[in-house]
């Protein structure tokens, strides 16, 4: 019996490509799968970034209302969760507000758990009195 790729000496080379082929597109979808994975989880990064500034922005409006309605630091023990601090100064303060993320050490669980913060400062006019306030608040 006569074996058809000694005669013509194409089959081997024949399998030899797809097997390429398949080779090529196996690496390609895995690497197109990888994008797509890498894609999804920046997408996702920045919905929960973004859901946890706007309830940092939401509640900096909170404390400034209460700042400059109440004359008072606000107190904070109905807030879960959050470690808010606010200090009022006697001297003039730049409007500054910006978002960072920090890694905060929990002796509980010996590592170190990741914080996105809200720093502001600014001033407020109440009864006619000048506050300057510096806020804190951890999520």
């Amino acid at each position: 019996m006569l074996n058809v790729s000694t005669v013509f000496g194409y089959k081997s080379s024949i399998v030899e490509i797809t097997n390429k082929k398949y080779l090529l597109f196996l690496v390609l979808s895995i690497l197109a799968m990888n994008c797509r994975w890498h894609f999804l989880y920046i997408s996702i990064k920045r919905v929960i970034y973004r859901q946890i500034d706007e309830s940092l922005i939401t509640e900096k409006t909170i404390i400034q209302d209460q700042i400059e309605q109440t004359d008072t630091i606000p107190d904070f023990a109905a807030t879960v969760g959050n470690q808010i601090e606010v200090k009022l100064f006697n001297y003039y303060m730049h409007k500054l507000q910006y978002i960072k993320d920090t890694d905060i050490y929990d002796s509980r669980t010996d590592s170190f758990n990741p914080f996105r913060y809200l720093y502001f400062s600014g001033n407020s006019i109440a009864k006619k009195r000048l506050y300057n306030y510096n806020c804190t608040n951890f999520k």
